[in-house]
């Protein structure tokens, strides 16, 4: 008994020493915590394993020998822990039935013990030591408790983490947030600067036009460049204009408007994208689609947001023409559905599960917010959002809008 205290104490006073060494990493004490573990139980393998279902993943692993099947009987002492709800001690696991119903012939040897760990009020993996041999002595409450503490610890330590990585994710949002701000009243102001030299590029062609004809010029190639350049200006005078109206601030506004129009209107403050892209776009609305009522800049801003991520989906494509499709039909319910479609090659699953975070992006100089804002709009109008493969195999974003 004197002998098991002070095997005891020395491992307890290894694992403060661990855990309080301020110079450690994460990963180093959790390293020298299972080596410390597998001194103290007399095994020879340790690791800490994901949920069960996961066993393929170990956070952590170390060990004096190779055990092909410990990824095996990591699952199968998980789903032990999970029926009894109680830690697992195996002095010899030949001799031992699953109550999760694996029974001896699964052909597991040696000895084992395991314990989960919480993070968040709920079990995140397991932590566990094994052999080759069965144990060289019983296993007791004191090794039980020792394993509980390091599987404590550890829950404890990964929350912390979590906890300090999410704060330093919400600061760099905060900063992100008044960048963008900033920007935004930067480009409100270049759109007011630009406005004047625009408007006297369209009075110089406009005079420049009156004076040839007044002097009776007939160069017709001198008159049509004369008239392109104030067509033009005005084309740029217009797209400024909606830039101003996309980030003007106000409070909602809704009213009933033309939806037709205002997918033109999108598409032609993209027109230099598409053009530049070489991108091709295919729009149909059938004809019991008119009028909606909602607010026409938030639509338009969630059709904007749609149609860049399009854009940069098919970009990038070289083996076959670049198409967008925008469909406009009714739903089932009777709602408005506006479907914004590409040839792109879709989104992998890991991605489409976040596609609505804030501040989520795959993009190297996206801001992540876009799909965000969208379902914000989308849902405040008493409309839903989703991504899906349509009936031709195309990666889509599609919304709908009640009627009224």
């Amino acid at each position: 008994v004197n002998t098991s205290l002070r095997r005891s104490e020395a491992t307890l006073r290894a694992i403060h020493d661990i855990i309080a060494d301020s110079e450690l990493k994460f990963e180093d004490k959790l390293n020298r915590l299972l080596l410390e573990g597998c001194r103290f139980f007399e095994m020879e393998v340790s690791a800490v394993a994901n949920i069960a279902g996961q066993n393929s993943d170990f956070i952590c692993r170390t060990g004096t020998v190779a055990m092909d099947n410990l990824s095996g009987l990591a699952d199968r002492l998980g789903r032990e822990i999970a029926t009894t709800h109680q830690p697992v001690a195996i002095s010899n696991l030949e001799n031992y039935c699953f109550r999760s119903g694996v029974q001896p012939t699964e052909g597991f040897t040696g000895s084992a013990m395991a314990t989960d760990y919480q993070v968040d009020d709920a079990t995140a993996g397991y932590i566990l030591f094994a052999s080759t041999r069965p144990a060289s002595r019983i296993l007791t409450d004191v090794d039980i408790d020792i394993l509980q503490l390091m599987a404590q610890w550890l829950g404890g330590e990964i929350e912390r983490n979590e906890i300090n990585q999410r704060a330093q994710e919400h600061q760099a949002q905060l900063a992100h947030v008044s960048r963008l701000n900033t920007m935004g009243e930067m480009a409100t102001g270049i759109a007011h600067e630009l406005n004047q030299p625009l408007t006297a590029i369209l009075n110089y062609s406009a005079g420049s036009l009156r004076l040839l004809q007044k002097r009776g010029n007939e160069d017709g190639e001198l008159q049509a460049a004369i008239v392109n350049i104030g067509n033009d200006a005005r084309r740029a005078a217009g797209i400024i204009k909606n830039l101003r109206e996309f980030m003007k601030r106000g409070e909602h506004k809704h009213e009933r408007f033309e939806l037709r129009k205002s997918i033109e209107s999108a598409l032609e403050l993209l027109r230099p994208r598409l053009i530049q892209s070489e991108i091709d776009v295919r729009f149909s609305c059938t004809e019991d689609v008119a009028d909606i009522v909602a607010d026409r800049v938030q639509i338009e801003q969630v059709l904007v947001n749609l149609l860049v991520n399009a854009i940069d989906a098919v970009r990038t494509i070289n083996d076959k023409a670049r198409t967008i499709d925008i469909d406009v039909t009714r739903s089932e319910s009777g709602n408005v559905a506006v479907a914004v479609s590409d040839n792109g090659h879709g989104l992998p699953d890991n991605v489409i599960e976040h596609l609505f975070d804030p501040f989520f992006t795959t993009k190297s100089e996206g801001m992540g917010m876009g799909l965000s804002i969208s379902r914000t709009i989308v849902e405040s109008h008493g409309g839903t959002i989703e991504y899906l493969i349509n009936e031709m195999q195309q990666p889509s974003f599609r919304f709908t809008l009640p009627v009224t």
